[in-house]
């Protein structure tokens, strides 16, 4: 059931960020998730994005980006990604503050995004 969630929730953002130009700067911190709902990791993160979702969406845009999706082949160009779970962190003004990849605990998404805000 979490996953069928998971299924929807990155399709509404998918579709979000389809339309979304690479160089987008929205005045606000977001985290970039490039996902695929076959990567392991990616579903291991599912509670942790859940989390932040739900305690940070206000102040960070967390946005989904599957990577099997030809619409999103230019974000996946733009930001280098050579793999899922990567994690992208925009500041404000659009410029990478952080990344990382892997099973990322929720503390260390929460003290990057108190250094962006």
């Amino acid at each position: 059931m979490v996953t069928m969630k998971r299924r929807a929730l990155a399709g509404a953002l998918a579709a979000a960020v389809a339309g979304w130009p690479v160089t987008a700067s929205t005045g606000k911190p977001q985290l970039l998730e490039f996902w695929a709902s076959w990567c392991g990791v990616c579903r291991a993160m599912e509670p942790t994005m859940a989390a932040l979702k739900e305690r940070w969406g206000k102040q960070v845009d967390i946005r989904i980006v599957d990577v099997d999706e030809p619409e999103n082949a230019a974000l996946v160009r733009r930001y280098k990604i050579f793999g899922t779970a990567t994690f992208v962190l925009l500041d404000g003004r659009g410029k990478e503050a952080y990344r990382g990849s892997g099973q990322i605990p929720q503390t260390v998404f929460e003290s990057e995004f108190k250094k962006v805000l």
